[in-house]
């Protein structure tokens, strides 16, 4: 089996990224400080991104065939009240990993965010002009350009909002919802930032595709065909599973207490991906009843 190296699997991304590639793929994935789930056949080894001679050091020692990236600081919060620690986790890490994918002569794909537009329209494409205006678009955006100075093969995956099940003890997005829904609680959702949110594991297919498909590189929007608010997915999500929609109270990005700003508008046109793949991704009901028929496993 070819070997794949996923960095960052203690993240929601990564260890599903995991559980989906084993089947196919002989799995590491690496992780520091937090705890990483137990997944049969699937090897944990400890790295600090930030250590650019550890770095090399684990991906010389494994020689995979690919690496897939997907560690980062990705609150906004916290990269505002950080920025050297955004930056050393979030571009100069990633300006390594890509350095050293280079040197063992191996395929690199890399999990960006669609908070390198700036926010102000609707379905950005990838010709657009990337122009972040929030600190952790900005860290994502400089990382891409440095994986592509580095002459790394590559492929840049430009995540919208992720949603799915959880594979840890910590819920997910979707999960904390659900609770709320469940225990009758009425909750607000941002009815004014609007994204195209994609279901972990289309997401997963795609990112495994990338690492073994040669002619997906360069950069791609990787996100659903339907562009929602916040509060229009809770929405979707209440009328899925059954619950009342009328818990969902639509709330407002400028009332809440952020320290960077949020774009209202990120949602991204996915032509270029559907193209590639000759499929579209779920849209999200499709999305959430997959989440409902595996709703032992949340």
């Amino acid at each position: 089996m070819k070997k794949l190296l996923i960095i960052g699997g203690s993240g929601f991304v990564g260890a599903n990224l995991a559980a989906m590639a084993k089947t196919d793929w002989q799995v590491t994935v690496t992780s520091h400080t937090a705890s990483v789930i137990t997944i049969d056949s699937v090897q944990v080894v400890s790295m600090d991104i930030t250590d650019r001679q550890q770095v090399f050091d684990v991906i010389e020692n494994i020689r995979p065939d690919a690496v897939i990236h997907t560690a980062a600081i990705s609150s906004l919060d916290a990269c505002i009240e950080d920025r050297d620690r955004a930056d050393r986790i979030n571009t100069v890490a990633t300006a390594d990993i890509a350095a050293a994918a280079k040197s063992v002569g191996v395929k690199m794909v890399f999990t960006s965010t669609d908070l390198v537009y700036a926010g102000n329209r609707s379905f950005y494409a990838e010709t657009d002009d990337a122009k972040p205006s929030c600190y952790y678009g900005q860290t994502k955006l400089a990382a891409e350009q440095a994986i592509v100075d580095s002459g790394v093969d590559y492929a840049i995956a430009r995540l919208a909002l992720v949603y799915g099940r959880k594979l840890g003890p910590q819920n997910s997005g979707v999960e904390a919802l659900l609770a709320n829904l469940a225990a009758g609680k009425s909750f607000a959702q941002f009815s004014t930032e609007y994204r195209t949110p994609v279901y972990v594991e289309d997401l997963c297919a795609v990112l495994v595709e990338m690492a073994s498909n040669p002619a997906l590189s360069g950069i791609y929007n990787v996100g659903s065909p339907q562009r929602v608010s916040r509060y229009e997915f809770a929405q979707i999500l209440a009328r899925t599973f059954g619950y009342p929609e009328e818990l969902i109270k639509p709330g407002q990005v400028i009332a809440a207490n952020f320290k960077d700003h949020r774009p209202e508008d990120c949602s991204m046109n996915t032509d270029k991906l559907k193209t590639a793949l000759g499929r579209s991704l779920s849209d999200i009901t499709e999305g959430l009843i997959k989440i409902k028929r595996n709703r032992h496993a949340i």
